[in-house]
């Protein structure tokens, strides 16, 4: 099956990172299919891939039931019906007070509709997307400088941009 000890370990190897990426799952094995680790212990095991849309779907679950505690209803609602009439729409953040729940009702929102999120640093971009591997989150810098990212009419999320101080709903 192998041709030696290091065709082995690459291919254990490659399993681990498919495990631990959620790639492959475990599943029950037969004698056939186990592998011997030594000391006398036989740990039988297969592995299979996952169904990589399930796996999405299972991670946008988690990630709203993360965020459902901490979004704004008031917020959540306005953008909301923006969201489904397709419009514009902008509330300054100086007219908000801080901690409230503004980033996170626009990440909940962006995972929901399957919407982009421009943020404001690269920072908070990667922080994000660790966080919500689902999330289509970009960083300002970026966002704007890669052809092709919006297509003409698209609608996308924004998080304090340029400073302005704005939560903005906008189409591209």
């Amino acid at each position: 099956m192998y041709n030696d000890e290091k065709d082995f370990i690459k291919r254990l190897e490659s399993v681990i990172t498919g495990l631990e990426e959620g790639s492959l799952k475990l599943i029950e094995g037969t004698m056939e299919s186990g592998i011997h680790l030594g000391s006398g212990q036989e740990y039988n095991f297969m592995v299979q891939p996952v169904d990589l849309e399930e796996r999405r779907r299972k991670q946008k679950r988690d990630a709203l039931n993360k965020l459902v505690n901490y979004i704004n209803p008031d917020l959540y609602d306005v953008f909301k019906d923006a969201i489904k009439e397709s419009k514009e729409y902008s509330i300054s953040s100086s007219t908000l007070r801080r901690r409230i729940g503004k980033t996170s009702t626009l990440v909940y929102l962006a995972i929901r509709y399957d919407l982009k999120l421009i943020v404001n640093n690269m920072f908070t971009a990667r922080q994000l997307k660790e966080d919500f591997p689902t999330l289509g989150v970009y960083a300002r810098e970026k966002a704007f400088n890669i052809d092709g990212l919006f297509s003409p009419g698209e609608l996308v999320l924004v998080d304090e941009l340029d400073g302005s101080s704005s939560i903005r709903f906008t189409k591209f």
